[in-house]
């Protein structure tokens, strides 16, 4: 059974994050700038306690409300009042709005995290905008309006350095430079103003308000494009939020030729940022929180900018990518959300709501509102006020969906250089992934030296797994996270691989499906600081023994050299044990299914294990060390007796249930046999059981 549950909206991603860089951030801090995490106001003495009763919705003053504003045309804010008045899942949105606003009023504050470590007042005066205006505008209710008058009037007489974060980002008062921060100030207090600036404010105090956000906002938020932006430069998630800030005042200022230059970096962006295949260099995570952030805009674009926005874009073809990452345990939640997720992001997650809805109803596509569906159940779409907004403006029609699985491709490939490998599309099934290096269209932001890496699941356990991410100012993210080391890939010299000086690209040399096996081939030979022949990886899946074969084929140019293979192998829970069964045999237990590990070399080899780090769905905090200690993933590594130029590998893993006896595997030198599959390596080539696969190897 379904249930509704309650998720953080993508849009306050960067605000969360914001705040999580800089709780550890110490020695990064901008000196000269202050911290601004307090900024209580005290509650005057003739605003009373609110209660639930004192909001509901007034129908004769919406209908007085004028055309409409940023925040929603005044049609789409009408048929949203009859949604929140007379449709179950609009009432329980409107119940959770009165709630906050009740709290909110009656603390007479933002909305704060209760550790002052963590919170930034820009945050809670943005989340305090973009929550309650709506239920202002709704409701009229005056100690509410009074609220928001205050912070804002506050937050407006705040210097330059507030607006700019500078305590993080810094901030040049000849060219001040505006990031993620003075974006969602700039779209928060844009939209306020265009709602209620005349209601709220004196004539004086608006231009109070209208001053600071020029000066402070939107002119620093267009300083980022104009430096950050020039034609021919790699753009990232970072200028599709910035734009959307910048779209929002030029619009509330009536400025045609920025608001140009705005709507044309949100079309670079869509455009050129995304791979053509649909697929996106930075990763899951940041590919849904600057969609979520544009599609913010869809209330103040016409549809033909709807259509020069989204009609080409490569994000009619996201879906496959955003759904093949995922290896669908069949686990409670958020556990059933796992994905192979490289770089910088989790590996929990779901995609936006907002795309979710976007490619149904624009491009005509259900797969990401099923997966929504699955994950989150009836009312996916409905669960707060930006999702019936949204669905307003793209006269989303709400369907039943399905939690059956999509259909995916056993074997198939990004340009964003993940590959996946699966059994079949049920839940459980036994999948595996592998990057491969390469230049994308958003360069190496979020990026890590991790070329030819692999994870693998099944049976419901996350088995071999990448790190995630811990605080990026973190010691461990430094050393561990952003090193080679925290890759399931072989080190060469105890130097981590090449990224942004990089000669050329990882090479996908054969990706292949048949009905027995699928397999996927690539050389990383370039991605390698030691001049490398050969850094090839072949991974092929035995479909009928549930089991993949790993086959590394590394040379160097010239001389001998040291290579370590690692695994890293899931502990998050601390209910992992990994124990040596034989010569190069291993079995990782978990409380699931066990996996069955068998590695050997051309040349005898030496095991070690160590404790590593498997960070969570959020970033593992800390001010002076990780909040999550080493040994939440078991490290394994395999390296040869001697340094040699020349190294030929085989790692078989082999998922095994409970009870049930795995699947035999013997290596006899070259040849591998798992069963009645005998996969032979001689050199130059690799074959399954006879069948040769194409690339010389």
């Amino acid at each position: 059974m379904h249930t509704r549950r309650h998720v953080v909206n993508l849009c306050t991603f960067a605000l969360i994050l914001s705040s999580f860089v800089l709780l550890g951030a110490k020695a990064r801090e901008r000196s000269g700038f202050p911290v601004y995490n307090g900024q209580k106001l005290a509650k005057p003495a003739d605003v009373r306690t609110v209660s639930e009763a004192d909001f509901s919705i007034d129908p004769a003053r919406v209908k007085r409300l004028d055309k409409g504003s940023l925040m929603a045309p005044r049609g789409a804010l009408i048929r949203l009042m009859k949604v929140l008045q007379n449709t179950p899942e609009g009432r329980l949105v409107w119940q959770s709005m009165v709630d906050k606003a009740v709290r909110q009023v009656n603390l007479w504050d933002v909305p704060r995290d209760p550790d002052p470590r963590k919170f930034q007042y820009h945050s809670g005066v943005c989340q305090l905008i973009d929550r309650l205006l709506p239920v202002y505008l709704l409701t009229g209710n005056p100690e509410l309006g009074r609220l928001i008058k205050a912070h804002a009037l506050q937050a407006a007489e705040l210097p330059l350095d507030f607006w700019c974060f500078a305590r993080l980002r810094g901030c040049d008062p000849k060219f001040p430079v505006g990031g993620l921060e003075t974006a969602a100030l700039t779209r928060s207090f844009s939209t306020l103003m265009s709602a209620a600036g005349k209601e709220l404010f004196t004539p004086e105090e608006k231009r109070k308000i209208d001053n600071a956000l020029r000066q402070k906002g939107f002119r620093v938020v267009f300083n980022w494009l104009s430096k950050r932006t020039p034609a021919g430069k790699t753009i990232n998630n970072w200028a599709a939020v910035i734009a959307t800030g910048g779209l929002f005042a030029a619009d509330y200022f009536h400025d045609e030729a920025r608001r140009k230059i705005a709507l044309k970096t949100l079309k670079r962006y869509l455009e050129d940022s995304i791979e053509t295949d649909g697929s996106y260099g930075e990763g899951y995570s940041y590919f849904g929180y600057p969609i979520e952030t544009v599609l913010k805009a869809l209330p103040i674009l016409t549809d033909a900018e709807k259509q020069e926005l989204f009609g080409v874009s490569p994000l009619r073809r996201s879906a496959l990518w955003i759904t093949a990452g995922y290896f669908f345990p069949e686990r409670p939640a958020p556990e059933d959300r796992g994905r192979f997720a490289y770089g910088d992001n989790g590996y929990l997650g779901i995609p936006p709501t907002s795309l979710a809805q976007l490619a149904a109803a624009y491009y005509r596509d259900d797969t990401l509102a099923n997966l929504q569906f699955r994950f989150r159940g009836r009312g996916w779409d409905r669960n707060n006020w930006d999702d019936l907004l949204r669905g307003t403006i793209l006269n989303w029609q709400p369907s039943d969906y399905t939690t059956t699985l999509p259909k995916l491709p056993c074997a198939v490939s990004f340009n964003s250089g993940e590959t996946f490998l699966r059994k079949n599309n049920e839940s459980d099934t036994p999948a595996l992934s592998i990057m491969r290096k390469r230049r994308v269209r958003t360069g190496e932001s979020h990026s890590r030296p991790e070329s030819n890496s692999i994870a693998m699941a099944a049976y419901g356990e996350y088995f071999v797994v990448l790190c995630s991410s811990a605080n990026y100012r973190s010691k461990v993210h430094r050393e561990y996270d952003c090193s080679t080391r925290s890759a399931n890939a072989i080190m060469v010299d105890g130097k981590d691989q090449l990224l942004r000086n990089a000669p050329g690209d990882a090479r996908l040399l054969l990706l292949k499906d048949t009905p027995k096996w699928a397999a996927a081939v690539q050389d990383s030979s370039l991605r390698y600081a030691t001049p490398m022949q050969k850094a090839l990886r072949a991974v092929i899946l035995l479909k009928e023994l549930d089991a993949f074969v790993v086959i590394d084929r590394y040379e160097a140019k010239a001389g001998a050299h040291r290579y370590d293979a690692r695994l890293h192998f899931n502990n998050r829970d601390g209910k992992a044990a990994l124990k040596q069964v034989g010569t190069g045999e291993f079995l990782l237990s978990r409380p699931l299914a066990d996996l069955k590990v068998l590695i050997a070399g051309s040349v005898p080899l030496t095991f070690a294990t160590a404790p590593g780090y498997m960070h969570g769905p959020h970033r593992d905090l800390g001010v002076k060390a990780p909040a999550v200690p080493a040994g939440t993933a078991i490290e394994l590594t395999a390296t040869p007796q001697n340094d040699v130029q020349e190294l030929t590998l085989f790692t078989v893993l082999i998922p095994v249930k409970h009870g049930a006896a795995a699947v035999p595997v013997k290596v006899e030198g070259p040849v591998i046999k798992a069963g009645d599959v005998t996969i032979a390596v001689p050199p130059g080539g690799i074959s399954v059981n006879g069948e040769p696969l194409k690339p010389e190897f």
